[in-house]
C-alpha cells in the first residue's frame, strides 16, 4: 500500500531492499559470463568491434578491448592469435613430432584466462555493469582495478607488481 505522502509501505520497501543491486553481486549472471567469455577469448581485433556492437564504445574501451597502442596490438597478436595460429598450422601441416595436445593446450590456457575474467564480470552488480557501459571514469579512475580484484604492490624483490 502507498501512504498519503506517496511513500510505500515497509513491506514493499523490504521487498525492494532484498532485490536491490546491493545483493546483486551475490548472484551469478550466466548471460554476462557467456558474453564476457567470448569477448575475452577472441583476439581484441575481433572482440573490440563485437563489444562495440553489443555494448557500445565506452564499454569496449572499459573492457580494454579497443587497442590503439602498437605494443598492446603486438601483445594481442602474440598471445591471442598465437593459439589459433598453432591450431591452424596443426590442422593444415602434417608434422609427425607435434601432437594434438600441443595444438590444443594454448587454447585451453586462453579459455582459462577468459573464464577467470568472465567469472569476475558475471558477479558484478548490474549497477557496476551499467557504470562500465556508460562512464569512461571506470577505466580512467582505476575503478576497474578495485572492482575486478587487482592489486599493485611491491613484491619480495622490490619490483612493482600487478596481480589480477
Amino acid at each position: 500500500s502507498v501512504f498519503p505522502s506517496g511513500r510505500q509501505s515497509l513491506v514493499s520497501d523490504g521487498l525492494h531492499a532484498r532485490r536491490s543491486d546491493a545483493w546483486d553481486e551475490c548472484f551469478f549472471k550466466f548471460d554476462e559470463f557467456c558474453r564476457s567469455w567470448v569477448l575475452e577469448f577472441l583476439p581484441a581485433l575481433v572482440a573490440g568491434p563485437l563489444s562495440i556492437l553489443l555494448e557500445g564504445r565506452i564499454a569496449a574501451a572499459n573492457r580494454q578491448l579497443v587497442l590503439t597502442e602498437v605494443p598492446l596490438l603486438v601483445m594481442d597478436v602474440i598471445f591471442k592469435w598465437g593459439p589459433f595460429l598453432s591450431l591452424g598450422l596443426f590442422l593444415t601441416c602434417d608434422l609427425p613430432t607435434v601432437g594434438v595436445e600441443d595444438a590444443v593446450f594454448p587454447l585451453v590456457l586462453l579459455s582459462f584466462r577468459a573464464s577467470c575474467l568472465a567469472m569476475k564480470y558475471a558477479y558484478l552488480p548490474r549497477a557496476q555493469l551499467r557504470v562500465m557501459a556508460s562512464s569512461s571514469s571506470w577505466l580512467e579512475g582505476g575503478y576497474w582495478a578495485r572492482i575486478l580484484g587487482t592489486a599493485l604492490h611491491f613484491n619480495a624483490t622490490g619490483t612493482l607488481a600487478f596481480d589480477l
